[in-house]
């Protein structure tokens, strides 16, 4: 067997006026999914959840299933059998910036195509099972501009959708990835782009991820970044 490569990092953050938008790309069947030396790891604790947990991590109704064993802050039994406006409408600015695009998608999704996508948010927590949190207005007293670096952490989604041609159902997959900022933010460049990112983030998305508890120890940190030379390699 062959030696799986490192976790890949994906930087899906962006300088500039935030925007909501699905932002898909179509990959080559090569790369629907993402192996690394980390799936050892994941796939023993997905078991455990499932053995353990099984209620929350899996729900099954006539012709639609899922499993979710890495929720980012969300619950299986509150969307399993949903239409896409309700499985979204706890989102700020969904029903009036992605609801059409994303239903406009889902109909016309040909079979054989595959989508992706990456969102991002930053978390104080890196465990990868994760139900609940969102909205949160307490936490963060631990994190402090000088250790932000190591204890807030950048948490990817890579999302892909697919439509099987058996059923013509969408199989919708999510890959988790959860990175200490200070791996992510390399370069002052990087920190400079990432505090613009999440200064352009509007309130009520700011308040849907639970981010102001320790926004200001973020940028604060992120200030210090971007202010060192480049280095070399860079």
């Amino acid at each position: 067997m062959r030696e799986l490569p490192e976790q890949a990092v994906h930087r899906p953050f962006e300088a500039g006026p935030y925007r909501m938008a699905m932002d898909l790309v179509a990959v080559p069947e090569a790369e629907w999914f993402e192996f690394d030396r980390r799936y050892s790891s994941e796939m023993a604790e997905k078991r455990s959840l499932l053995a353990t947990a099984h209620q929350d991590v899996f729900a099954a109704i006539p012709m639609s299933a899922a499993a979710l064993c890495f929720p980012s802050r969300w619950r299986l039994q509150d969307k399993i059998g949903k239409p896409l406006s309700a499985v979204h409408a706890p989102v700020p600015l969904y029903a009036d910036r992605l609801a059409r695009p994303v239903d406009r998608f889902m109909r016309h999704i040909k079979s054989g195509h595959i989508a992706s996508r990456l969102n991002w948010s930053l978390l104080d927590d890196p465990t990868l099972f994760q139900p609940n949190g969102k909205w949160r207005v307490d936490g963060g007293s631990h994190i402090t501009a000088e250790n932000a670096g190591s204890r807030v952490f950048l948490r990817v989604e890579r999302q892909t959708l697919r439509r099987l041609s058996t059923t013509g159902a969408v199989l919708f997959g999510i890959r988790v990835h959860v990175y200490p900022i200070d791996r992510v933010i390399d370069r002052p460049d990087r920190a400079a782009t990432l505090a613009k990112a999440v200064q352009a983030l509007p309130p009520e998305i700011q308040h849907y991820k639970s981010l102001p508890p320790f926004r200001q120890q973020v940028l604060a940190w992120l200030a210090i970044e971007s202010a060192k030379p480049p280095s070399r390699d860079a």
